[in-house]
């Protein structure tokens, strides 16, 4: 448990952030300063900014801790995240650009925490890839393929 002052009193927060959100290095953050947000006159959301020690990023990034079952806060997130494009090969890449496009999108949206729209990303990104592989196999058949529902694609 690690102690934090927010307001003059003192609030428990279960750890720090091992990961720099920013430069994606792991790090041992430096804490500045603490915010809380109330709801009721009860404090739910903590937020401390950290540095990353690192000297080639020393960037400022914001903690958000929630609170819990035993009233101390638990670390949910930190912002802002600097997205990181999935790795394709080359094959991938030129087979089907749309794919890598759809996937790269729904995997920054899966690290900001839009869970719910980004495995619609990914099932979208499947299809083309599916249907561009398809379209490559037989492409006198490109505009049939290209109407055909995911689950009929088993030319």
């Amino acid at each position: 448990m690690i102690t934090v002052t927010v307001n003059n009193q003192n609030r428990g927060i279960d750890r720090l952030p091992d990961v720099c959100p920013i430069c994606r290095y792991s790090i041992h953050p430096v804490p500045k300063q603490c915010s809380a947000a109330c709801k009721d006159n009860l404090v739910d959301i903590i937020e401390v900014v950290m540095q990353c020690p690192r000297e080639k990023c020393s960037r400022l990034f914001i903690a958000r801790y929630y609170r819990n079952a035993y009233s101390t806060f638990s670390l949910f997130h930190s912002v802002p995240v600097t997205p990181i494009d999935p790795v394709f090969s080359d094959g991938i890449k030129a087979l089907s650009p749309n794919f890598v496009t759809i996937c790269s999108q729904s995997a920054h949206a899966e690290e900001i925490k839009l869970d719910q729209v980004c495995g619609c990303g990914y099932r979208k990104a499947l299809e083309f890839l599916i249907k561009d592989y398809c379209i490559s196999l037989y492409p006198d058949r490109t505009e049939e393929i290209k109407k055909l529902p995911l689950g009929a694609c088993n030319l």
